[in-house]
């Protein structure tokens, strides 16, 4: 069972990968989830053509921030190429201790 926080960041973090792809891949975007005793993995996968990439932001950028913000969460991060075309983001978020 998911509580708390990793609920809130879980959704954020959906929230960021799937925007990301509507922005950059047309829209078509699939996520996974898998919970197992430790961590929640979600993936996103696209059919972007250009791979992802974590971009700084200045004070007033109103853009590029969400993969910083999916880092800053995780546990891990990784984006890989499919094998299909596009591109693929494993997000680990570790479940830690609930209340």
């Amino acid at each position: 069972r998911l509580v708390g926080s990793v609920v809130d960041d879980a959704v954020l973090v959906a929230s960021e990968l799937l925007t990301n792809a509507a922005q950059h891949a047309g829209g078509e975007a699939e996520l996974t989830l898998l919970v197992e005793a430790d961590r929640l993995t979600l993936t996103c996968g696209d059919r972007a053509v250009h791979a992802p990439a974590l971009l700084e932001a200045d004070d007033v950028d109103e853009h590029h921030r969400g993969l910083l913000i999916v880092a800053a969460l995780a546990e891990d991060c990784q984006m890989r190429p499919r094998r299909d075309g596009g591109n693929r983001i494993i997000v680990r978020l570790a479940l830690g201790d609930t209340p």
